[in-house]
């Protein structure tokens, strides 16, 4: 298991990732680990890359576990540990819809006009609906630098794609976007979250 792999070389940083679905599982194990007593230890050298994840927690759940992480009631602190990449073209990482208070006619109507490449329905921000990401998110777009941000404030500056939907979703952090931009993905996150000391491999 992780528990006994991690007590068994103590050393070494954990680092949870996936893609997609899997991305949104790491961020949940990684908050289950939060919670449980003996992952205490094996917590505090974890970090998690999630890439092109659907949002995994609900906003409210997540404000109150960002508050215990600030205020030192948790091992770590939740931003400086998580981190999901998307590409703002990517439809899947700004889901789900929002599944409390317009019901669902009204997550319909907002998933529909994602799809169209506008706003989110009713002028409503999408910081502000029901799911967000866990951490930080590392936000990739054509042309544009790549943008570091907290959770709770990132919105997509693009409209996401439709016609070469699963390839945009499969290679979005894999193709141009590495190459193209000023600077890697892998150089933003070793900046970002690893101390000089540490090297990771990528």
């Amino acid at each position: 298991t992780l528990l006994k792999i991690a007590q068994q070389y103590p050393e070494y940083p954990v680092l949870l990732t996936g893609h997609s679905l899997g991305g949104a599982a790491a961020m949940l194990l990684y908050l289950m680990m939060l919670r449980s007593e003996e992952y205490q230890d094996v917590v505090k050298r974890t970090k998690v890359f999630a890439f092109a994840a659907p949002r995994p927690i609900l906003r409210k759940s997540y404000l109150q576990l960002l508050a215990a992480s600030k205020a030192g009631k948790l091992p770590t602190n939740i931003e400086n540990c998580c981190v999901t990449v998307v590409n703002n073209k990517d439809l899947v990482p700004r889901l789900p819809p929002p599944a409390s208070g317009i019901g669902l006619i009204g997550a319909a109507r907002h998933l529909l006009k994602k799809l169209l490449g506008g706003g989110v329905a009713g002028g409503v921000s999408e910081g502000a609906l029901g799911y967000v990401h866990v951490g930080r998110v590392l936000s990739l777009a054509e042309g544009e630098d790549l943008r570091l941000t907290g959770s709770l404030e990132y919105e997509p500056t693009v409209r996401s794609e439709k016609k070469n939907f699963k390839k945009v979703h499969d290679e979005a952090y894999h193709q141009y976007l590495i190459h193209e931009q000023k600077a890697t993905v892998a150089d933003v996150l070793q900046n970002a979250f690893f101390e000089q000391n540490e090297t990771p491999k990528w």
